[in-house]
């Protein structure tokens, strides 16, 4: 689901929590604590040739340090470095990095995902859409304009993700024209639906384990075409 930064995972096991004072560093086991001696060199994390400037959950800069001969990163910095979320379970004392047992995997895709390129005319992500008197959220409307007869939305995946799971439909109070929706995946073509006014919403299910690049296109057939992508999750 991830990208595969194996390198890092050594270091997961490493990992505490820990707060800086000025004498030292206290860490805490299974019960108690004890002082340590942290030793700051200015480390710098890089992943797969860049720079990772680890930061906490308010976005200050926090630095890794070497206690002993181990080096020691903060646990979100890793969980970052990874295209990990980070969850603390005050409870249970327990860091979650990635999945967290019994809770549900998927997140809804505008929320963590922006289109980087667009041409045509598109509505606004994770916005409501109506479809055939349903309101469907986190979703997109997709366009097409006076001028061009096709237009497409394009978001980059990066390979971290493994299912889409959305609701296509013609978008109520639009009387557009009929057209074809399609979807690419890495430059080819995956899935092709006929779209037309007043269609039955349409589940669908897309496979993007390992791919990078997702397209989303629609040409119209004869005038401005309106359809919706509605509820749209990712995980």
């Amino acid at each position: 689901m991830k990208k595969p930064k194996s390198w890092l995972k050594g270091f997961i096991m490493g990992l505490i929590i820990a707060t800086v004072t000025t004498s030292g560093i206290t860490v805490w086991a299974s019960v108690g604590s004890k002082m340590l001696t942290a030793n700051f060199n200015n480390i710098r994390l890089f992943v797969d040739g860049e720079l990772i400037i680890p930061k906490d959950g308010n976005g200050k800069e926090v630095e890794p340090f070497i206690v002993d001969g181990t080096t020691y990163l903060p646990v979100r910095a890793v969980a970052n470095a990874l295209n990990k979320d980070v969850t603390w379970d005050g409870n249970t004392q327990t860091v979650y990095i990635g999945k967290v047992p019994g809770q549900a995997n998927y997140k809804y895709m505008f929320d963590v995902l922006k289109a980087y390129e667009s041409y045509g005319l598109q509505g606004v992500e994770n916005a409501p859409v109506k479809m055939l008197g349903d309101t469907y959220e986190h979703s997109v409307i997709i366009e097409t304009g006076d001028d061009n007869k096709s237009a497409f939305i394009s978001y980059n995946l990066k390979g971290q993700y493994k299912t889409i799971h959305g609701y296509i439909g013609s978008v109520d109070g639009y009387f557009g024209s009929s057209g074809t929706l399609s979807i690419e995946l890495d430059g080819k073509p995956y899935m092709e639906y006929q779209v037309e006014k007043d269609m039955l919403v349409k589940e669908i299910v897309i496979d993007v384990t390992g791919v990078k690049l997702m397209k989303i296109k629609l040409q119209e057939d004869a005038g401005r075409a309106y359809f919706g992508f509605g509820n749209v999750t990712i995980e």
